[in-house]
Formats: structure tokens, C-alpha cells, sequence
């Protein structure tokens, strides 16, 4: 059984959490500009986008981000495609689903229980820092699971207040 829990990432720095909005936006327009090139070559099998597909969709996203956001909007395409209803889907951007090459959960040990350390989300040239910390507490539901494996993958989520939020499984 998979148990979910939300934490509450505002306990970071205002700089951070611009920064790692900044990423999002970037790759909420990487999913689509991917939607549009495997909707408009009619690609809509597989699991993996080829290296030659990555490589005509140009972002300031590291490759690994790239390879994500193309998997992402292959997912979504081939989500679209069952439907009775089938036209091009798009990506609203609410909600990132960051798998180990991009989140690591640790604990902490000072005042905050955890520490989320997000990396690879700079910029392909390296200008910017290559990864982040952020602090956070547990809650009452999430030390309920805390003896559970927890997942090694986190879903990134921004609120209707603009607020970001990780959805962590265990």
C-alpha cells in the first residue's frame, strides 16, 4: 500500500524558492514545446524519448531535466490518447513529479527534521547552483509512516497561493 504525506517547503529562503520556481517554470514550457514535437511526428508508444528528439527542443535545462520533461510530456500524450476526445494535450505546470536523480530525502539534525535536497535544476551552462536545501518538519501523519520504505521520488506542487508544497510516498 502506498501512503501519501505533504510537507510544507516555505520554511526555505525566499531566494530559493524563487529559484526553484524559476526551474519549474522552465520546465512547464520544456513539457510543452516536448508535446508539441511527439504529438506533431505522431509519437505516441514507448517509455524513453531518444537523445535525437531531446536534442531539438532548446532549454537552458540540464540534460537530465530535459530527459525528465520529455518523459513527462510523453506520459501525458499517451494519457491523452486514450480517451474518446483526442487532441493535443497541454501541461499546466501545478504539479512535478522529481524522481532520485533530482530529490534526495535526508534527516536533520538541528531544528528541522528533514532536509529536501533538490539537484540538477540549474541551467545546462552551469551559471547557476546545482542544487538546494530545503528545511522542513514532519507532522503528525508523516511520523505515522515513518517505519514505511519511503519512496525515492517526491511530487513538487504549487497551490492556488502560489505556495510549494512536496508530496512524498512512502
Amino acid at each position: 500500500m502506498i501512503q501519501k504525506s505533504t510537507i510544507n517547503l516555505s520554511y526555505g529562503n525566499t531566494g530559493k524558492i524563487g529559484y526553484i520556481k524559476d526551474f519549474l517554470s522552465r520546465y512547464t514550457e520544456a513539457v510543452n514545446k516536448y508535446i508539441d514535437l511527439l504529438w506533431s511526428i505522431q509519437r505516441f508508444h514507448g517509455s524513453f524519448v531518444e537523445r535525437k528528439l531531446l536534442d531539438q527542443i532548446d532549454s537552458s535545462l540540464t540534460f537530465s531535466a530535459k530527459q525528465s520533461a520529455a518523459c513527462t510530456a510523453l506520459y501525458i500524450i499517451k494519457s491523452q490518447r486514450k480517451k474518446k476526445n483526442k487532441i493535443k494535450p497541454t501541461f499546466s505546470g501545478k504539479a512535478f513529479d522529481l524522481d532520485q536523480r533530482f530529490v534526495q530525502v535526508q534527516e536533520g539534525s538541528n531544528s528541522f527534521d528533514l532536509w529536501i535536497k533538490i539537484r540538477g535544476i540549474g541551467y545546462k551552462s552551469g551559471e547557476r547552483c546545482s542544487s538546494l536545501l530545503f528545511p522542513t518538519r514532519k507532522h503528525k501523519h508523516y511520523r505515522k509512516y515513518a517505519d514505511w520504505t519511503q519512496k525515492k521520488s517526491i511530487r513538487l506542487r504549487i497551490d492556488d497561493k502560489d505556495r510549494l508544497f512536496e508530496d512524498n510516498s512512502s
